[in-house]
């Protein structure tokens, strides 16, 4: 293969690599009039791509500043490459990695074996993320036409790529075939050492050259984790902050305010509904002010040496005062949802919203579900702590206490998260959702997708667009106010109309072939009162999609309502059966003795029910106890 052939097939390669750069990172990530490898020697590129990949993959990214030494600057480059080759490791990406020193050397111009291996470290690392879905990555490497034409420079740099390339690959051939006379070496060990001190000289040396490498390795290791941990102190502060900020904004702005106004006889809600809506709030705010005011401290003089899991154990302690904040949430969401109905309280809100950006797009709800959100937090914070954290480290038993003690409360508080976020969802609807219509909001009740459709006139042409709520054990259509399409916005203006609601249960789906004026349609039919709504998808996908949705929770439904049918018949089964005995017993007494009439013969389970109701019938006209000519004969069951 000519020059010029292998210059092309390189430049083919390059150019893949260079797309899926810019898929990743964006058009403006590599700079054209530059060489693409330079640009690569201080590992921040690379660095970006794989937090692109998984933030968490890489701790830090140290930008080296040009004014400085340049022995700086190659530090913080083989620091970001070594971020990135450790988190390759990670992906669990084998022989396909490149060398720092592929990258970083003394020469100003990567050598083409070098771009070739980098090149084919970085297409694996883009099979492997878009394998795994745990990535949630995409960006699959381009395919490169083999007939692409390129400028006459670029063919001529990349030929002088592959002639140097060409010549070290003949120079190194020719050290090692060269006839001329070989140059007198050194020996390796003197003469006059016996062969038992050459083994173990040889030993030592090569245990010192093990000992080296692992050390760098365990140095390079140890780099790593510092970073980490230093970018998951700054998170924990940094949530910290934003959190208690909005604590403070709903006990200062919101709380005392009702407070106030509840005491001066003002009141816009009475006491026993603001210690409903706000339980513990008060508190939580007290305990977490004491929280940030510890790791403020600990994070303004941090070092190597630093500790944050003593401040957890201490908190850890009192964090069981949002088990009961968690444990009232669902009831506070109900009469939060009560109480917006009062024209008092939706003003004050109203009033609170004007002021408040956060308030005005997300709502109250967003600011209440915050503590039960928070705990499970910290868990997740201080196990990447301990995750990255030698075991030597004086805070590493504290971190692995203070994590084992907050799990066990966020566990809790993990099960209540996910109801409130579902209570919480479910209240987001209601609001959104004008005209007369139930409550939504359930205990029971579970939101589980939605979208926008068209629903079907029948016999007719018509067609409304319309917005399905889909629950548990409901379907709520709407029709779309407005022409916003983003329907769990708060905003003004993105307001639906309530359309109607069909009970699941005692519902089946029918799917309609298509037509000439409608296509992807399917049917929502009530079995008894034969009610229906008919709609029409704006794909086949999208249509599967909702019957899909929709069947799952009617099976659902269904196996619940009849569980619960079959819990009903075995209690009233039970509680009948009970009654048989106590009613044999007395109409075996008031025989004297004789046998009843009903141990004469085994009888069924509806014959036992009919007895007793018989009994029951029979006992409001006589007294059973004092008569046995009141029992029922045989013959009249």
């Amino acid at each position: 293969m000519s020059t010029k052939d292998e210059a092309v097939k390189y430049l083919l390669l390059q150019k893949g690599f260079t797309d899926w750069m810019k898929l990743v990172l964006g058009e403006d990530a590599i700079m054209e009039d530059a060489d693409l490898f330079m640009q690569l020697v201080d590992g921040v590129i690379l660095c970006k791509i794989m937090q692109k990949i998984s933030p968490s993959l890489i701790p830090r990214i140290k930008t080296p500043v040009i004014k400085k030494k340049a022995t700086l600057t190659i530090w913080k480059g083989k620091e970001n490459v070594d971020f990135f080759l450790q988190a390759c490791t990670e992906l669990g990406m084998g022989k396909k990695k490149f060398a720092i020193h592929d990258l970083i050397s003394r020469s100003t111009l990567v050598p083409l074996a070098s771009r070739r291996r980098i090149i084919e470290c970085l297409e694996e690392l883009s099979k492997i993320a878009c394998k795994d879905p745990k990535y949630n990555f995409s960006k699959a490497w381009p395919k490169v036409d083999p007939q692409t034409k390129f400028e006459k420079d670029e063919i001529q740099d990349a030929e002088r790529l592959v002639e140097l390339h060409i010549a070290k690959s003949q120079t190194t051939t020719t050290t090692t075939t060269t006839t001329s006379a070989p140059v007198a070496k050194k020996p390796a060990f003197p003469d006059s050492m016996s062969q038992a001190e050459r083994e173990l000289k040889a030993a030592i040396k090569i245990q010192s050259i093990a000992r080296g490498w692992f050390s760098r390795r365990i140095y390079r290791r140890m780099v790593r984790n510092q970073a980490y941990r230093d970018h998951v102190a700054q998170e924990i502060l940094s949530t910290e902050r934003v959190y208690v900020e909005s604590l403070q904004y709903v006990v200062t702005e919101v709380l005392r305010p009702l407070r106030a106004a509840e005491k001066s006889g003002g009141s816009i809600l009475t006491d026993i509904e603001i210690r409903a809506i706000f339980s513990e709030m008060d508190a939580i705010l007290g305990l977490n002010t004491l929280l940030l005011q510890d790791l403020e401290s600990r994070v303004a003089s941090w070092n190597v040496h630093q500790r944050l899991g003593d401040i957890f154990i201490t908190i850890a302690n009192f964090l069981k005062i949002y088990t009961q904040y968690c444990a009232n949430y669902n009831e506070a969401m109900r009469v939060l949802l009560e109480c917006k109905k009062q024209p008092k309280f939706s003003k004050f809100i109203d009033e609170l919203k004007k002021k408040n950006a956060a308030l005005q797009q997300r709502g109250l709800e967003d600011f209440l579900i915050r503590p039960v959100q928070r705990v499970p937090r910290y868990f997740l914070l201080l196990q990447d702590l301990v995750k990255h954290t030698d075991k030597d480290h004086q805070d590493y038993q504290n971190l692995e206490l203070a994590a084992k003690q907050i799990q066990e409360i966020a566990g809790y508080i993990n099960t209540k998260s996910r109801e409130a976020e579902n209570i919480t969802k479910v209240i987001e609807i209601q609001d959104m959702i004008e005209g007369e219509y139930e409550p939504l909001g359930k205990p029971t009740r579970r939101f589980v997708k939605e979208g926008q459709l068209q629903e079907l006139t029948k016999n007719t042409t018509r067609r409304v667009a319309v917005v399905l709520f889909l629950f548990n054990d409901i379907l709520v259509v709407t029709k779309v106010q407005g022409t916003s399409m983003s329907f769990l916005s708060k905003s003004k203006g993105q307001r639906l109309l309530f359309s109607t609601s069909l009970d699941l249960f005692g519902s089946q789906l029918v799917d309609h072939p298509d037509c000439s004026a409608f296509q992807n349609m399917f049917e929502l039919v009530r079995i008894k009162s034969k009610r229906s709504v008919l709609f029409s998808a704006n794909s086949k996908e999208n249509k599967d999609e909702w019957m899909a949705a929709i069947q799952a929770e009617i099976d659902d439904v269904t196996d619940q309502e009849k569980e619960k049918d079959e819990r009903t018949t075995r209690s009233a089964m039970s509680k009948a059966a009970e009654n048989m005995l106590k009613l044999e017993q007395v109409l075996g007494a008031s025989g004297g003795g004789s046998e009843s009439p009903v141990a004469a013969k085994k009888l069924t389970t509806k014959e036992k029910i009919a007895l007793m109701q018989s009994a029951r019938r029979n006992s409001s006209n006589s007294n059973i106890g004092s008569s046995t000519d009141s029992a029922p004969s045989s013959p009249s069951l």
